[in-house]
């Protein structure tokens, strides 16, 4: 992974080649040069070099199986499983 701070980008590289870029405040992701729409944009903390962004999406785009389930008290139980 890496961040540009000009451009307010982070370019993640999976192992199999797969090259994801997100932009701080845009809905628009590009993935190998294909454009998929967000549904959050990532966004920058106030504490300096900490960039929050899906969750869901970049761990599908890296592989991942994700699975959110709610229990009974509201609590929200997120499993991310790789791929073999």
């Amino acid at each position: 992974m890496t961040w540009n701070r000009s451009t307010q980008q982070v370019t993640i590289l999976s192992d199999e080649g797969i090259v994801t870029i997100l932009t701080v405040g845009s809905k628009i992701a590009y993935v190998n040069n294909k454009e998929r729409m967000l549904s959050d944009a990532p966004f920058m903390l106030h504490y300096p070099n900490r960039v929050i962004v899906p969750l869901r999406f970049v761990s599908e785009v890296l592989g991942a199986t994700v699975d959110a389930t709610k229990s009974s008290d509201g609590i929200l139980n997120i499993n991310i499983t790789m791929g073999k």
